[in-house]
This record gives structure tokens, sequence and C-alpha cells, in this order.
């Protein structure tokens, strides 16, 4: 069964490249552009991986990840920032990792693991 992968990011470019990249690697991949969509297409998907951008039009989707983490403990979540950010005192109890833009498709797929 292919993994699912939920891309919330308003920069639609970078959401096409992720998902061309990761359709490649075998994935089925979903977008949303706002926080209000994202948390949508989340509780409808159920994906296995999301990958969630900090500063949306709607909303800091970090501020949701203690509740998306509860709701879904077992899927793997990536935050992507433009911002530094201190990874080891945001999150420190869930399955999530931190990638800071400018950041490669690679670097994307490494943190699923």
């Amino acid at each position: 069964m292919q993994p699912t992968v939920l891309i919330i990011d308003d920069e639609v470019d970078l959401c096409i490249l992720v998902r061309k990249y990761l359709n490649q690697k075998g994935y089925m991949v979903y977008m949303a552009h706002t926080l209000g969509d994202g948390l949508k297409k989340l509780n409808t998907l159920k994906p296995d991986i999301l990958i969630l951008d900090n500063k949306l039009p709607d909303g800091s989707g970090w501020n949701e990840v203690e509740s998306i983490n509860n709701a879904f403990p077992d899927m793997r979540i990536t935050l992507i920032s433009g911002f530094g950010t201190p990874k080891e005192l945001l999150f420190p109890d869930m399955p999530v990792t931190i990638i800071e833009k400018p950041l490669s498709v690679r670097d994307i797929e490494a943190s699923f693991s």
C-alpha cells in the first residue's frame, strides 16, 4: 500500500515540487494551502506523513502540532520553516522533524524515517 503524505504549505510551487518528487518515490501526495483546509484534509485523509509549514495565511501550523499528534500519534510530522528554530525545545516527546528553508526534497524524504 502506498504511504500517504499531506503537505500543508502556502507556497504552491514548493508543494508541486515536493509532490512530484514524492510521487516518483511511490508516495500518494495531497496538498492544502491554508491551515483550515489542511486540517480538514488531515481528518479526512488520515495520512501516514504530514509536512506542515509554520506561517500560513490563516494561522501558525506549528501551534497545531500537539493536537495533531494527540489525534494521530502514529503519524510522522515534518515541520518546515524559514525562521531559525530551537529544534530540541519545541517538540521533545513527539515524532517531529524540523527542516529549515531553503530545503531540498531529499531532506524532506529523509525526515520520514
